[in-house]
Formats: C-alpha cells, structure tokens, sequence
C-alpha cells in the first residue's frame, strides 16, 4: 500500500478558497525536505475552482472531486483511500501549519502511537488546545492555558483521549484496523473522536506533541450570513447530535473516564476535574488493547457503487436536514414558552412592588413582548423555509441524477432491441 516515493500523505478538507489557498501555501512554506509527501484536496466546493486554485499553488497536489459535499468522515475516507502512504496527515482548511510541524508528529507516530496530534494555536497566538478529554457522559474538554495551565507547558509527547483533525497524524494501518471514519455521522462533528477512541480500544496511544505547532482560525464551518445550516445553532446541533451518537457507541468504553462532578458546561470544566482525566488518558497507555476492535466504523456513503456517491450523499443532507427542522421547531417553542413565562413573572414582581399604573406597565410589557414574539416567529420561519429550500435543492438534484440513469437504461434498452431486429 505504501508509495515509495512519499512517507506522509497530507490531505486537505476543502470548500472556501479563501481558507484553502492559505492553508496550501503554508503546508509549501512548512515543507521538510528530509520527508517526502503529497498533498491530497478533496474539493468539496462543487464547482472546481479550488482544484485550479489548489493546481496553481502546488502543480503536484492530487485532487478529489466528490459529485456532492461529502462532509467530514465521508471527505476523509476519500482522502485516505487515495493516499497510498503509511501516515496520512490531515489538515483543516482553516489551519495553517508552521515550520518543523510534521516532524515531531512522524516521530511520535514512529515510536508506536496510533495518532499524534499537533498544539492548535490561535491567530493571536494564543493556545487553543493541545488535545482533549473525554468524560464519561461523551462530553468533552479542550486542554488549554485555563483548563489545563500544567499540561500546556509540557514539552514532550503526552496521551490524551482525543486529537483535533484541524491538524493529526493517523497510522494508516489503524485508520484501516478500525475501518476509517464513521460516516454515520455525517455531516460532521466526533468523527476524529471516534477514531481515537477505536484506536485506544485497540490499545494504541493518542498523544499530543506540543513541539508541532499549527495556527487554527477555528469554527470554519459557521458563516456570517452563510444560512441556518451556517449558523452556530446548526453546529450546536451537530454537536449534541454527534456527542450521544457516540456515546451510545462507546458506552462500554466510557464507562472508564472521569464523571464530571458538576453542571457546568464541559468547556468550562473544573481544572482539578481535568487533572484527573488527563492522569486517566495516561494510565490508559498502558494497558492492552483488544486485537481487533469490536465497533468497526461503517461507510455507507464511500463504499457503495461509485457512479451512485451522489445520491447517497444528497440523501444523507436530506435526512439530517429533516432532523434538524424538527429539532428546531422544538427549540423554538421551548425558547418562546420560557420568554413568556419570565415575562409574566417579571410582571407579577412588578406588581407586588408597584400597584399604582401598574396594569399600563403590564399593557406595555405585554405588547413589547406580542413584537418580540412576532420578530422571533418570523425568523422561525425564515429558518424553516431556507432548510426547505436546500431540502428541495438536494431532492431536485437527486431526481436529476435517477432520471438521467433512467433515461440512460432505456436508451441501452432501444439499441439492444434494434440489434436483435437487425437494424
């Protein structure tokens, strides 16, 4: 499987050029002579102007272009099935990697571990993260300079629960042992951690190396007036989507890390709390692994027929489309029944303190509060109708696709019957 001409194999997860072209200059700028690579995109921007503007920075880069946006864990299964080496680096469109990055992240891949992770900074210099933990509820939390001030000035290679795909080097054997990425979760979010969990199932390291360094812009995937499925709601969406989906997976291998011992958010978790874990992911490294994972990753998307990758992926946008609208009309009217709730009982407060013109006050509240429920109804519906309308662009799209393989059986059809006529 491995080409001998490259050791590493750094594939790209594309869909803005404005990400992209950074990112492929800053892998060009960071290059270590002393370790062969490609560069894999896989173009997800449907109309192929990152593979010209990917082909103009680097003339070598090799170029996927799925028929439809393949998210996160289908994008990079394309990836590694074209990749040919033994290690296979993926970078986020919006991470730009700084000099002497690959090395320390080869070594650490070299020396046993299944995958190494690089020290996420941010644009201002500041730390990300150098890794995460993963507590027992399948929530998780960054290690950096708040949650984590010890861990962050370390030097050398340290074992953590997960990595962040923005910047990791994957054993390609294991990716193979663990049968990639799990496409169930399309379109994104957990997808590298369910890899890493499948590779300390099968008792191989995850580590940190904070000695590799690489800028993250971070949240690439929300937009400023990119639509609903741009929006921050969307991704917290995919987040909690994505956090039980894996938690009902690895239930029995969760069971093992820290409880978290109180209700803050997990991205503001106790730093003792946090010690504990990270103690936890060290102590893991040392015990055995199964030799053969038992909750392989399923690729229903990337394995089927390859002439049928369109409508599989088109159909997977649709159907999370659905869940989404659903969850949001829950959302929505949880949200709207508690504003009115607080509303009243601000009013009733208002009352007991002040009698006089108090049903004015509450006429007033009242209708302020019948404009704010008319404003957040009609962005509801704003919503709902830009969902319905991607729904309906992806469906289109899909008809297209069967009526033109239709079209195309019944043509073969009509030559097969003038051949047996004689025509």
């Amino acid at each position: 499987m491995s080409d001998v001409n490259h050791l590493v194999s750094i594939v790209v997860l594309g869909t803005r050029e404005e990400l992209v072209g950074p990112c492929l200059r800053a892998i060009a700028a960071a290059a270590d002579p002393s370790i062969p690579t490609e560069t894999i995109v896989v173009a997800n921007d449907g109309g192929g102007r990152l593979v010209e503007l990917a082909t103009s920075i680097d003339p070598d880069v090799v170029a996927v272009s799925p028929p439809a946006n393949t998210g996160t864990a289908a994008g990079w299964n394309l990836g590694f099935d074209r990749a040919r080496t033994p290690m296979v680096a993926l970078l986020h469109e919006d991470a730009e990697p700084r000099h002497g990055w690959l090395a320390p992240l080869v070594e650490a891949v070299s020396s046993g571990a299944a995958i190494s992770g690089s020290r996420l900074l941010l644009p201002d210099g500041g730390i990300e993260n150098g890794g995460w933990v993963i507590w027992r509820d399948g929530a998780m939390t960054q290690l950096d300079a708040t949650t984590a001030p010890e861990v962050m000035a370390r030097t050398e290679p340290y074992p953590v629960d997960t990595c962040s795909s923005a910047a990791m080097l994957v054993d390609r054997a294991v990716w193979e042992e663990a049968g990639g990425f799990d496409e169930r979760s399309f379109p994104a979010m957990y997808v590298d951690v369910d890899l890493a969990t499948a590779c300390w199932a099968l008792g191989r390291r995850v580590v940190s190396v904070p000695r590799s360094v690489v800028t993250h812009r971070k949240n690439a995937m929300v937009r400023e007036g990119g639509g609903t499925t741009r929006s921050f709601r969307y991704q917290r969406f995919l987040v909690e989507r994505g956090r039980a989906r894996f938690a009902a997976k690895w239930e029995a291998s969760l069971a093992d890390h820290v409880e978290r011992q109180d209700d803050r958010p997990a991205w503001e978790a106790d730093p003792a709390g946090v010690a504990v874990a990270v103690a936890q992911a060290a102590e893991r490294a040392g015990r055995p692994g199964a030799a053969v994972v038992s909750l392989r990753a399923e690729r229903p998307l990337t394995e089927g027929p390859p002439e049928q990758l369109a409508e599989r992926l088109l159909g997977a946008q649709v159907t999370v489309l659905e869940v989404f609208a659903d969850a949001l009309v829950e959302d929505v009217t949880r949200e709207v029944e508690a504003a009115r709730v607080a509303e009243r009982e601000a009013a009733l407060a208002e009352l007991e303190r002040q009698d006089a013109g108090f049903r004015e006050h509450l006429e007033r509240q009242d209708a302020s509060f019948r404009e704010h429920l008319e404003e957040r109804e009609a962005n509801f519906r704003a919503q709902l109708a830009d969902i319905g309308a991607e729904r309906d662009r992806a469906l289109a799209r899909l008809r297209a696709l069967e009526e033109r393989r239709a079209d195309g059986a019944v043509s073969r059809a009509g030559r097969a019957l003038r051949r047996h006529d004689g025509v």
